[in-house]
């Protein structure tokens, strides 16, 4: 969009319960403090810590090193009433803003502690006040069904952050993503049928498989354009008759994924396990089978589930709750992950990561990149040399925004970095780039 931005709204909600104590506290701090300094003067921030007790830091305010210092000397104190942060954290962001909620533990005080509540709750503020929700959970000890059933009902990304570096790596996305939200509350409607999507990333590309059961005249689409508040509907054409896309049922297997991997998240007993084991079994079956299996989407897809149903497999033969923990934990994060892929929902340690960065590109590639070249009066702006250095191609310069590409799209702490450095607002558009590519693009702009 040629229009500026309007300003982010975000709320930290920060859990300093006792079980934070030492590296995870001190990383979430760091991490905090640095999404705070990151952000624009025209942002506003607000920070909420709690345990048994709700302590509001700062209500929503612009960016300030004095807030940001004052995180970095959060302590830890007791038990954890996560709704009590929560709900405290929402009620001070304006439509339109962002919860960001950490925690490594159970809700086990304040007023509602169950998945299911509180889920209601983040879905109730995202449906009603368009205040999105997003997750971390830290390490092998929280309640993963109620940090992923918030991001899912709430709009916003769930995160199984089970390293420091997981945890920063987490903001950083975040810093990212709110600050290049381009649709809020995407409904499609087929039928009589109607989907809510969610909001969108500028440049996001999704493959969504609705199944219907007869045809409907036309698709509606509703949205809420960020920039500047405007609702929009459009209307496509449905197709006239039913047909075979091999490229159509692959994506429906890919949400059939999702869907396994949402009961895996309740594996809480050896009988569960082994239920799930056959329709797992024959969904890589079908995935094996499928006429594009080979092809990066499935390919890919099944690596992720084959470990799922490694794992499964192993607690069908001995039900492990330690082991059983992680595995509901990793589940959840890759249902959360196929809903949406532009997130790392599982950590770098991950036996899989390399898969779910296969499927990132997959989902990133788009010819369009290759047809951006870089606008020369970036230079002005800052030398050719260091926006190589930077690994950023400017390939739009306005007044108070430049557009670039980069690999390192979803660096959100670096993006604010280099609006420091310019000045400006920098815009990045999600697709898969090399450092090569931007380097040659660069070079082909320099006199």
């Amino acid at each position: 969009s040629e229009e500026e931005d309007p300003p982010v709204q975000l709320a930290l909600v920060l859990d300093r319960s006792g079980s934070m104590t030492g590296q995870k506290l001190a990383i979430t701090r760091e991490a905090a403090a640095r999404l705070i300094r990151s952000m624009r003067p025209v942002d506003q921030v607000g920070v909420v810590v709690y345990d048994d007790r709700v302590d509001v830091l700062s209500p929503p305010a612009p960016p300030s090193e004095y807030l940001a210092d004052v995180v970095a000397r959060i302590q830890p104190g007791g038990t954890t009433n996560l709704y009590g942060g929560w709900v405290r954290g929402a009620k001070m962001l304006k439509p339109g803003g962002h919860v960001v909620l950490l925690s490594d533990g159970l809700a086990n005080v304040g007023r509602y502690t169950d998945a299911a509540t509180l889920s209601h709750h983040a879905g109730i503020s995202y449906r009603e006040y368009k205040i999105t929700t997003t997750t971390i959970g830290v390490g092998d000890d929280y309640d993963e069904q109620l940090m992923s059933g918030m991001a899912r009902a709430g709009g916003g990304a769930h995160y199984f952050a089970r390293s420091v570096e997981d945890i920063l790596r987490a903001f950083s996305n975040q810093r990212w993503a709110v600050a290049n939200r381009a649709i809020s509350q995407l409904v499609v409607r087929v039928g009589t049928e109607t989907h809510l999507v969610g909001d969108l990333i500028a440049g996001e590309r999704q493959n969504l498989v609705f199944p219907i059961a007869e045809l409907p005249e036309e698709i509606s689409l509703y949205f809420t354009l960020v920039s500047n508040g405007e609702e929009v509907r459009l209307t496509v054409p449905a197709p006239s008759q039913f047909g075979v896309s091999d490229e159509v049922t692959a994506h429906h297997l890919v949400w059939q994924a999702r869907d396994l991997l949402d009961r895996a998240g309740e594996v809480r007993h050896h009988a569960l396990a082994v239920e799930l084991l056959q329709p797992m079994r024959h969904l890589l079956l079908e995935m094996t089978n499928h006429p594009l299996a080979d092809e990066p989407l499935l390919a890919n897809m099944r690596t992720l589930l084959q470990t799922s149903y490694q794992q499964l497999q192993q607690l069908a033969a001995f039900f492990d709750p330690a082991a059983a923990s992680v595995f509901r934990k990793r589940s959840y994060a890759g249902a959360r992950f196929i809903e949406q892929p532009l997130f790392e929902s599982l950590g770098v340690a991950d036996v899989d990561y390399g898969a779910m960065q296969n499927l990132v590109n997959y989902f990133t590639t788009d010819l369009r990149a290759h047809q951006y070249r870089v606008d020369p009066t970036a230079f002005s702006l800052m030398p050719a040399e260091e926006w190589i250095q930077w690994q950023m191609a400017p390939v739009m310069v306005r007044s108070d925004f430049v557009v670039v590409l980069t690999p390192r799209w979803r660096d959100g702490f670096r993006h604010g970095e280099l609006e420091r450095r310019i000045r400006r607002r920098v815009k990045v558009l999600p697709y898969s780039v090399t450092a090569q590519e931007v380097e040659e693009l660069i070079r082909q702009a320099t006199p």
